[in-house]
């Protein structure tokens, strides 16, 4: 593959194929995680507060997003909060699949962890950066 066809290939996978988003109020690990993606063309679109990851998720969706991924414990809303307003924007359609990760999964309440597998979310333990990435490029590669 020519440098410029890579070239190529990567100016329009980050316009035009956000096939990941990443929702974290800790911009360093969100960047990190972006970058490390970028190194293998994967798109990536980073939201660090959930009220902003809301409003694009109302007003221009989602496009050609195939996972998102959410930290679950963020300032002001949990994950679950995040979640169930997004199920109502989206009329309860999730064009994509989704990761929720925290770092004491015990948190989570246990309702609410059973009804969002039953709905086939998945569950990390963070900080495991190398495992997130993994899921992903599974997920999106």
């Amino acid at each position: 593959m020519t440098k410029q066809y890579q070239d190529v290939k990567k100016v329009n996978n980050l316009l035009n194929n956000d096939n990941v988003i990443i929702v974290d109020d800790m911009p360093d690990f969100t960047r990190n995680v972006a970058n490390i993606l970028d190194l293998d063309d994967i798109g990536v679109k980073v939201f660090n507060s959930p009220e902003h990851f809301l409003n694009f998720a109302a007003s221009l969706g989602f496009n050609s997003c195939k996972y998102l991924v959410m930290d679950y414990s963020m300032p002001k809303y949990s994950g679950y909060d995040v979640f169930k307003k997004l199920y109502e924007i989206k009329e309860g359609y999730l064009p994509f699949e989704m990761l929720l990760y925290t770092a004491n999964i015990n948190q989570i309440r246990d309702e609410e962890k059973e009804y969002m597998r039953s709905l086939g979310i998945e569950f990390l333990q963070k900080p495991n950066i190398l495992e997130l990435i993994n899921k992903i490029t599974d997920k999106v590669a």
